[in-house]
């Protein structure tokens, strides 16, 4: 706005409203700021006002429930509590009128357990009906004697002489498996030989009578041999195999006991050799009419070393291509001793599942150890010779 030339004075300044500052509240003082500034005095009445108030603080504190320190840790399993209302939770009383305390003495456990009762229980229970359990060893008997188990009453011993007699020892006595003469003269319609296992397993001793698996063996092989001395007087032919083998030909009685008495037991069971020079020299030798060929293997396992089982095999399918007939040439094995399952699932198989692996025939028989021991090694043979096929 321009500034006025004319001598007119300049309009008043206007004047705003300026705020007046509040009164100031009056202060509060405390009933000891009345008092001068006498610092002790105010520090008596302080003092004063407190002893007051403890009093208070302590009958409040009183009426509080004390505070418990809180749990600490988990909860596994809530379950609800449950309270049986005819029980009731007392302080043990003391009965003055029971019997003495039960005595804790070991000396005097006895007496007391036998002359009085102890505590809490009533006339009612008999303690004198038994006597006390003998403690000493030596009168056990005398208590045993006086109070025999219900039921039972002593008798002297008795042997009963009509059970079985023991195993027999001796050859002579193998009374129980002897061949009647139909059976006899079956066996003599063949051609019998007869391979025999001399590995040292052979020397085992778990044979009825306590007969090692050679002894039992060569008892019974006697036996045959003078069973069928009447019917072959050439004899028959007996050979042994282990790492390696013999063959004794047309061996008479004695001669069978000779070689059964020389067992020459060496390692391994090498059954392929003695099994293939036999069926070779039969098929060699064989002209139409003569008898068929039975061989009796006796051995008491698997044949070792390990490629001999599959040896085995091949040298009777092979044999089998050779047969003219299945009743031409038979084979069984006789198991002898029971340690062995391999070996038994071994012979097993070969003696019913031969055909399967290529043989024109099924000409071979196993009997295990179980059977063989029931009836006998001459009845074995017997019963693998009449049967057909």
């Amino acid at each position: 706005m321009p500034l006025s030339t004319t001598g007119d004075p300049p309009p008043p300044h206007e004047t705003r409203d300026r705020p007046t500052c509040a009164a100031k509240p009056a202060r509060t003082r405390l009933p000891f700021a009345a008092i001068g500034r006498n610092r002790t005095v105010k520090w008596l009445l302080l003092l004063v006002m407190l002893c007051q108030l403890s009093p208070a603080l302590s009958e409040s504190q009183a009426d509080q429930p004390p505070q418990t320190a809180p749990l600490k840790g988990g909860v596994r399993k809530i379950a609800p509590v449950t309270e049986d209302p005819g029980l009731r939770i007392e302080r043990p009383v003391t009965d003055s009128s029971s019997p003495a305390q039960y005595p804790l003495h070991a000396e005097q456990f006895a007496g007391s357990a036998v002359g009085a009762a102890p505590p809490g229980l009533g006339s009612g229970v008999n303690t004198t009906a038994l006597p006390p359990f003998p403690l000493h060893a030596d009168r056990f008997g005398s208590y045993a004697a006086q109070f025999p188990p219900p039921g039972l009453r002593p008798q002297s011993a008795t042997i009963d002489s009509s059970s079985q007699p023991p195993f027999p020892l001796r050859a002579d006595r193998f009374s129980g498996y002897a061949l009647d003469s139909n059976q006899i003269q079956s066996l003599a319609k063949y051609d019998l030989e007869i391979i025999i296992d001399r590995s040292l397993s052979m020397r085992r001793r778990d044979c009825p009578g306590g007969l090692s698996r050679w002894e039992w063996c060569g008892y019974q092989a006697q036996d045959i041999a003078k069973a069928l001395n009447p019917f072959v007087p050439n004899g028959m032919t007996i050979s042994r195999f282990a790492a390696d083998f013999d063959v004794h030909e047309r061996s008479s009685v004695q001669q069978v006991a000779a070689i059964m008495e020389q067992p020459d037991f060496q390692r391994g069971t090498r059954m392929s050799l003695p099994l293939e020079s036999r069926l070779d020299a039969y098929f060699r030798r064989h002209k139409s009419g003569d008898k068929p060929l039975l061989i009796a293997v006796i051995t008491d396992g698997r044949p070792w070393p390990p490629p001999e089982p599959m040896i085995v095999r091949d040298v009777l399918v092979r044999a089998s291509q050779r047969m003219q007939s299945p009743d031409q040439v038979k084979v069984v094995f006789l198991q002898i001793g029971g340690d062995d399952p391999r070996g038994e699932r071994f012979l097993l198989d070969l003696g019913s599942n031969l055909t399967g692996y290529g043989a024109r025939f099924q000409f071979v028989q196993t009997v295990t150890f179980y059977e063989l021991m029931r009836i006998g090694l001459a009845r074995a043979l017997v019963y693998c010779a009449q049967r057909v096929g």
